[in-house]
């Protein structure tokens, strides 16, 4: 059998070894938790910083979806601008075609009535000029 002695040695050695090895464990867990925890500050300041990135970006994009549909909305009245513009061009040229025609016409009637008042001239010195005689 064993010495009583040997034997409160050795379970004394492997308590202080049992003892030790729990200790070690202990500290490197509490130093791999710290920097786990360390890390994992890391990792939600970065996910609060994409986060606020990603806020930015989206009210920067609504922004711009603003300024776009404004400028859809400038050019649609610009094309309807351009599209009565466009109508009333229209309209005056046929307008001016009408005054042309209607210029036409009174020119042809100021030569009919000229050349009537001429004849009619015409016709009244000779019935002067029959009278006189």
């Amino acid at each position: 059998m064993i010495n009583p002695a040997i034997l409160n040695f050795l379970v004394g050695i492997f308590a202080t070894l049992g003892t030790v090895a729990v200790g070690y464990l202990t500290f490197r867990g509490t130093k791999i938790k710290t920097k786990a925890d360390s890390r994992v500050a890391e990792i939600d300041r970065a996910n609060e910083q994409l986060i606020a990135l990603t806020q930015e970006r989206t009210k920067l994009l609504e922004r711009s979806n603003e300024i776009i549909e404004s400028q859809a909305n400038q050019i649609e009245k610009s094309n309807h601008i351009i599209e009565a513009q466009s109508e009333q061009l229209k309209i005056y040229k046929k307008q001016t075609a009408l005054f042309q025609e209607q210029i036409a016409h009174l020119e042809k009637t100021i030569k009919e009535v000229t050349k009537e008042r001429d004849e009619l001239s015409q016709v009244l010195k000779k019935a002067k000029q029959e009278r006189g005689i």
